[in-house]
């Protein structure tokens, strides 16, 4: 996974939106979205509810 996936996973973790992550690191929502889609599929994750234990479980909130 890359530095940018998991920023975007960090800051998922913390209950931000897509648009508000973007605003945040200066990106568009469409960037942001792709990294995430990226994130999740590289751990095998297919849904938010799911995406959100493995970010509690890892501590990267």
């Amino acid at each position: 996974m890359t530095a940018r996936e998991l920023e975007v996973l960090r800051l998922f973790g913390q209950n931000r939106s897509g648009r508000q992550i973007a605003e945040h690191l200066n990106r568009s929502e469409k960037t942001i979205s792709r990294q995430k889609r990226m994130a999740m599929q590289k751990l095998g994750i297919r849904c938010n509810s799911d995406l959100t234990d493995y970010i509690r479980s890892n501590q990267l909130a």
